[in-house]
């Protein structure tokens, strides 16, 4: 290969490594907001347990309490399912991360051994164009 093809390689998958990590910045966002939502929302449960406690309150006499704890439940179900899919989903990013990470650094060891190799090859010309014109020198 050329040392422009390589080149190319590894600018390739290195371009391909960053828009892998960019995807999976977008999920980890996607999870904070989640894990996010889902404090605040044990917050809220927790602040209504304790003015549930701290006074008799009128909802509790209309089913309202009742009311409360059916919404709570399915809000926090449906927040649990949606972190659920978001952390398989980065996963599967991690892995396709991780499998872009290594090409990256294989490019990057086949354009160091080619990039070697031109140098040995580069010397050893030297050193035979150096010894051929040693010979011809001592001829004259």
């Amino acid at each position: 290969m050329t040392d422009f093809l390589l080149g190319s390689l590894v600018e390739l998958t290195h371009v391909k490594f960053e828009a892998e990590q960019s995807r999976l910045q977008d999920i980890v966002a996607q999870e904070n907001r989640l894990r996010g939502e889902l404090r605040r929302l044990e917050d809220r449960h927790r602040a209504a347990q304790a003015e549930q406690q701290s006074q008799f309150n009128g909802q509790r006499a209309f089913g309202g309490d009742v009311l409360w704890q059916a919404w709570l439940t399915r809000t926090r179900h449906d927040l649990q399912i949606r972190l659920a899919q978001v952390l398989a989903q980065k996963g599967r990013m991690m892995r396709s991360l991780q499998l872009a990470h290594g090409r990256k650094l294989a490019a990057k060891e086949v354009l160091a051994s080619h990039e070697q190799s031109c140098r040995t090859a580069r010397r050893r010309r030297d050193c035979e164009a150096e010894q051929s014109l040693t010979i011809l020198k001592s001829r004259c």
